[in-house]
This record gives C-alpha cells, structure tokens and sequence, in this order.
C-alpha cells in the first residue's frame, strides 16, 4: 500500500473541508435607497472590520420612487451585522435612523420611510424588519378600503 505525502494529505483534507467553510459565508450587504439623496453608509459587523460605502440615490419614475442599489465592496465571511448608520452625502446634519441589532445575518437593508410616519425622517431597515412593521399596516388600509369602498 503506498502511503501518501503530508501534501497530498492537505491537499485532499482542504479540497472536503473548503465547501464546508464556504457554507458559513454570509452574503454581502445590499441596501437599497428609496430617499432621493446619495447616503454614506459605514455596516459594522461582530468582531470584525467595518465597510464603508456610497449609496446611489433614489429618482421619480412614473410617481414612484425608483430606489438607488449598492453593496459593501468586500466579501463578510461569516461576519454578523451589529448596526449600520447612514449620513446624507454632504449633509451631516440630517438624521438617518440607524439600523441596530446584536449580530444578523441578515444581508438586505432598506433606506426607506417608517410605514407610520408621513414625516421626512428615513430609518435603515433590514428587509425583515420593514415587511414586519409595514404588514399590520398594510392590513388595517385593506379592511378599511373593503369598508369604505
């Protein structure tokens, strides 16, 4: 029987555990702007470093807002989201509300309106938290349009 070197052994020991390791990687972060202005967004993440980048701004189409659509430059790993804050480019003095959670795995994020405010104040949402604060909403405008037809 012939015996294998310790190359071919780490060879063979990194080609079964390498897709096992790339299972664990999250996707990188995705936010899609719905305001009409360009945003600076820095996620930070659990343990790991943080990105920083520019996301494109949203445009009237038809009126509705076309949203703009960016996505952190580099690869998280398995990296877990802690918060991401956001500023308007060139305006440090408009609030965005920061998005906040111990650690997410969540990779999509929202800059958009709260459902149940009208006002000009944007949140950063993860896409789960946003359909979860706009669905009661969303059923209270149906039963009242089925009332009031």
């Amino acid at each position: 029987m012939k015996r294998l070197s310790m190359k071919h052994l780490v060879a063979a020991a990194t080609f079964f555990l390498a897709p096992a390791a790339m299972s664990q990687a999250y996707g990188r972060v995705i936010i899609t702007n719905y305001s009409l202005k360009r945003v600076n967004v820095v996620v930070n993440y659990a343990a790991c470093r943080s990105d920083r980048f520019l996301v494109s701004q949203g445009r009237m189409e038809g009126g509705k807002v076309v949203p703009g659509v960016n996505q952190a430059q580099s690869r998280r790993g398995a990296c877990l989201v802690s918060s991401i804050t956001g500023t308007y480019e060139g305006n440090d003095k408009e609030k965005i509300l920061p998005y906040e959670h111990a650690a997410t795995t969540y990779s999509h994020f929202y800059i958009k309106k709260p459902a149940f405010n009208n006002g000009d104040t944007f949140a950063i949402w993860s896409a789960n938290s946003f359909a979860a604060d706009s669905e009661p909403i969303a059923k209270f405008n149906a039963n009242r349009d089925k009332k009031n037809p």
